[in-house]
């Protein structure tokens, strides 16, 4: 685990090569989240010695299926509300989200950092905030926004020069967005 990046990245290539060739069940215990998505097909998230999830480490990684598994995951956004249509009215705004529901509802939903945008102009889903603050992590930029006394976690790959203290647009991608039920268990599409 304390290896150098080069050399964690050659040591994985290896390992995934050895477990093809002999096609041999591996387990791995790990508290990175990309060695484990990197070196797995299969990826389970265990949380207080019960599996909280466990599927394709894609499927973990993009739409985890409970809000303890999407937390774990690195996802901080779980929008809470009531859906009516396909409009959700939480407590940051209400937004279109890729689900229709013929009765008003309580329902969760939740999106990954590096599916919110910050946008120029304001548009579908999009929320209005602060910067609070600003890292520089080689790779992208994260954001700390805040949105309605919320503080809403944005990962930037693009280049977008922001600074505490500035005014964004913060849009949520409805294509991104994904329901959980109320006890944190992912819903099926549609």
């Amino acid at each position: 685990s304390n290896l150098d990046p080069a050399i964690r990245s050659t040591l994985q290539s290896v390992i995934r090569r050895i477990q093809r060739e002999f096609k041999i069940t591996t387990v791995l215990v790990t508290h990175d989240l990309s060695e484990a998505i990197a070196l797995s097909d299969r990826t389970a998230v265990l949380l207080d010695g019960r599996i909280a999830a466990y599927g394709p480490p894609e499927e973990i990684f993009s739409r985890p299926p409970t809000s303890a598994a999407a937390q774990f995951v690195g996802i901080s956004l779980l929008l809470e509300g009531s859906l009516d249509g396909d409009q959700l009215s939480a407590a940051l705004g209400t937004i279109q989200v890729p689900v229709r529901s013929a009765a008003a509802r309580p329902a969760t939903f939740a999106i990954r950092p590096e599916n919110l945008r910050l946008v120029a102009e304001a548009g579908l889903n999009t929320l209005a905030g602060t910067v609070e603050e600003r890292v520089y992590h080689g790779e992208f930029v994260e954001y700390q926004v805040g949105i309605n006394a919320q503080r809403v976690r944005v990962k930037s790959y693009a280049a977008a020069p922001f600074s505490p203290g500035d005014s964004v647009l913060v849009q949520l991608p409805p294509e991104h967005l994904f329901e959980l039920d109320a006890q944190g268990e992912k819903q099926p599409p549609g």
